[in-house]
């Protein structure tokens, strides 16, 4: 599993929310919110300002790790400007 996906993973976890109610809350189905705890895909931009938001931290805290390699390969991979 991949760091982002496990951030994703505690975060839905830590408001008790199904992979269906935590898909909903961000117009996607159960099968992107598996996807992503997985670490097989990865959200989109929009999906991860909103995640953020649920949070209530910044995109930037969101993709950041002990390894700013990771971080930056995902900004990279994804065209996202924080």
């Amino acid at each position: 599993m991949d760091i982002i996906g496990e951030k994703i993973r505690k975060i839905r976890k830590s408001r008790k929310l199904t992979q269906e109610q935590f898909g909903n809350l961000l117009g996607v189905n159960k099968r992107t919110v598996i996807s992503w705890g997985k670490g097989e895909s990865f959200p989109h931009k929009d999906r991860l300002k909103q995640i953020a938001i649920l949070e209530e931290i910044s995109v930037r805290e969101l993709l950041c790790q002990n390894s700013p390699s990771n971080m930056l390969q995902h900004i990279n991979l994804f065209h996202f400007h924080i």
